[in-house]
C-alpha cells in the first residue's frame, strides 16, 4: 500500500498518490481533496486498484471520499495485453 489511511480521521489535500494495485487502503474515515491520484505500470501479474477498504465492521463510520481530484494513468502505463 502506498498511502496506508489506518484509523481515525485524515484529511489530504493537493498531494501526488501513485501506486499499483490497491495503493490507497485503509480504515480511516479520509478525505482526498484536489489531489493527483496515478496509477503506476503494475507487474505482469498484478492489476491495479485505486482503493480499497479495509472496514471489518459495517458500522464503523469509516470511509474513503475523494474530490475535485485527477485520476489520471502515469505515462508509463501501457494497456493490458490479451
Amino acid at each position: 500500500d502506498t498511502l496506508y489511511a489506518h484509523s481515525n480521521r485524515q484529511f489530504y489535500r493537493e498531494c501526488d498518490i501513485t501506486g499499483t494495485i490497491d495503493f490507497i487502503f485503509g480504515n480511516a474515515a479520509v478525505v482526498f481533496q484536489a489531489c493527483k491520484i496515478q496509477p503506476r505500470q503494475p507487474m505482469s501479474n498484478q492489476f491495479n486498484t485505486i482503493t480499497a477498504q479495509g472496514k471489518k465492521d459495517p458500522n464503523q463510520n469509516t470511509g474513503i471520499s475523494i474530490q475535485k481530484c485527477s485520476i489520471s494513468a502515469l505515462n508509463t502505463l501501457t494497456a493490458p495485453r490479451t
